[in-house]
């Protein structure tokens, strides 16, 4: 993962209020004054004259008939208004871009006449507004270019040999020669004051670039950094995750294994006595059918006897598999039972809540369902140190659902041990699933299908 500068383009640079934002509002404030000036001066100069009767000398310095003064400055601020909103206007793409471009270069050039290049540093405006909103740089080279050689061709000693330009001189002949001193002082102070503006500006420009530069550049080694963390970690719980399953693989092998040796024993003891002693008997009985009948009918007996007694003991042994109590009463009374028992011999107080008919259930459902109370109940008193347990059983269509939650420790890290492990195999044999959640206290929630519906 990477940050673009495309992406944080401007993010403290552009903003206003910025060291570059606040130059480039001095230069709009200062080409205002100057334009609003010069068409000022222009206007009362030839008011002036008019006013003298010295116009006949005054136009001797003029190249070209000047425009009406009374509409001289009403121009220039309707211009450098309509330029200033022009070059506020968000260009979405290139061609606007370029099209707004050469709008506001015209519109900087007209400003230049008007002034007759006396003042050119609306262009010097213009272009700092385009370095400061371009976003197009394989083309702003070539449109910088086009805006410093219109700035620098703007000079009326070029372009007089060429048009008609009337000269600031000869506007400022109206007065002495201390104030046209002043006067010819003042537009260079207003010149050098904006450019010294613009230099600022794309100094600060430039080093407020360099510094974002930098910090994106931090941020990427940080990233990269992280990702790299990251990955360790996501490296090292991948081989926990592979060693858990492991060992819950060779757990369930050994439950499997130990659980097998107790049955073969069972059967031993039980089916295999009984069984070795029926054959024993049988075999008697073939010997004596012919010698002594009467003999026989008493081995019968006997085995019989025996075949009854092996039948008592295979279900015993089945009996152990399947909890005492479901074998005593049925699965709701069993279960409120054992949370009587729990509530009276313990200070642990436990809520239970039950809107299904658990006797509808066959046996290895109830046993299920009897094992997640039991476990559940003794985990939150075990490993929670819970002091009040909620117990939830609802139907949802085809579904049963069983929540228990307790206000115990929790646990942020769930690893499921034998009893959990033991729940969900036995759900997963059901085609019904379990969640455990251990954020706030803890609670597991058993869905279960229900055959019935």
């Amino acid at each position: 993962m990477a940050v673009r500068s495309d992406d944080l383009r401007n993010a403290s640079i552009g903003e206003r209020g910025t060291a570059p934002a606040f130059a480039l509002e001095c230069m709009r404030a200062l080409n205002f004054c100057v334009v609003m000036f010069l068409s000022i001066l222009m206007c009362v100069s030839v008011y002036g004259t008019i006013h003298d009767n010295s116009a006949s000398s005054f136009l001797d310095g003029f190249a070209s008939i000047p425009p009406a003064p009374w509409k001289l400055p009403l121009i220039m601020l309707g211009i450098y208004i309509a330029l200033m909103l022009l070059i506020d206007i968000k260009k979405r793409n290139l061609a606007e871009m370029c099209v707004c471009t050469a709008a506001e270069l015209a519109l900087s050039l007209w400003i230049c006449v008007l002034c007759n290049f006396g003042y050119t540093g609306v262009l010097l405006l213009c272009c700092a507004e385009f370095v400061r909103n371009v976003k197009w740089k394989k083309y702003a080279a070539v449109i910088i270019s086009v805006l410093f050689i219109a700035y620098l061709a703007a000079d009326y000693n070029l372009l007089s040999g060429f048009l008609n330009l009337n000269s600031y001189g000869a506007y400022i002949s109206y007065y002495n020669a201390h104030s046209r001193g002043i006067l010819l002082g003042a537009v260079n102070v207003f010149e050098g004051i904006n450019n010294l503006l613009f230099i600022s500006f794309m100094i600060l420009l430039v080093r407020g670039q360099n510094l974002e530069n930098e910090r994106i550049r931090d941020m990427n080694d940080r990233l990269n950094s992280m990702n790299t963390e990251l990955n360790e970690v996501n490296a090292q719980l991948s081989d926990a995750n592979v060693r858990l399953g492991e060992n819950a693989k060779t757990i369930a092998e050994m439950t499997q294994i130990e659980e097998r040796n107790r049955l073969a024993r069972e059967i031993h003891d039980t089916l295999g006595h009984a069984l070795t002693g029926i054959v024993t008997g049988l075999e008697a009985c073939m010997e004596l059918i012919l010698i002594a009948p009467e003999a026989v009918k008493n081995q019968l007996e006997s085995i019989a006897d025996v075949a009854r007694q092996g039948m008592t003991d295979v279900r015993r042994s089945v009996k152990a598999l399947r909890p005492d109590t479901l074998e005593k009463m049925k699965l709701d009374a069993a279960v409120e039972s054992m949370i009587e028992r729990i509530s009276t011999s313990t200070k642990v107080k436990i809520n239970y809540d039950c809107d299904v008919d658990l006797s509808r259930f066959s046996g290895d459902e109830e046993e299920i369902i009897y094992r997640i109370f039991q476990e559940s109940i003794t985990n939150a008193m075990r490993h929670g140190k819970a002091t009040e347990i909620d117990i939830s059983v609802k139907q949802h269509g085809g579904m049963l659902t069983i929540k228990i939650s307790d206000n115990g420790i929790g646990c942020d890290n769930i690893k499921s041990g034998f009893g959990l492990y033991h729940m969900r195999e036995r759900l997963e044999m059901l085609r019904g699933t379990l969640e455990c959640d251990g954020s706030d206290g803890f609670t597991v929630t058993a869905h279960m299908p229900v055959r019935w519906e």
